[in-house]
């Protein structure tokens, strides 16, 4: 039937199965584990986030108080009185006829009656 070799593996077998069985923790030990490790994480979580928030807080108010330094310089004149290269497609054809128009004697109306 079952030959002297097979029966010798099985024993080997069994012998490695119950070794390994004696050195592994029980089921609960590692769910408890797990649990504990998962609060731990969690709260490290936390931690690490609020580290991150504070310090891009403490950068942006940094970066703000250096803008506020720099207002206080004086404005090129370039800058202000700077004109689109495309303004002049806003303005209708014929705009200055139609201005000197407005402003000629003739279509002043006559005040003197009142």
């Amino acid at each position: 039937m079952i030959g002297h070799e097979e029966e010798k593996i099985r024993q080997l077998f069994r012998k490695a199965r119950e070794q390994d069985e004696s050195e592994v923790p029980s089921f609960h030990a590692i769910v408890a584990r797990a649990r504990r490790a998962g609060v731990r994480s969690s709260h490290r979580r936390v931690l690490v986030a609020a580290a991150v928030m504070v310090f891009f807080a403490v950068i942006s108010l940094v970066v703000i108080q250096k803008t506020d330094n720099q207002a206080d310089l004086p404005t090129p004149s370039a800058v202000l009185y700077w004109e689109s290269p495309t303004e002049a497609y806003l303005s209708p054809p014929g705009e200055g006829v139609l201005r000197l128009l407005a402003t000629s004697e003739g279509n002043q109306p006559d005040r003197s009656e009142q």
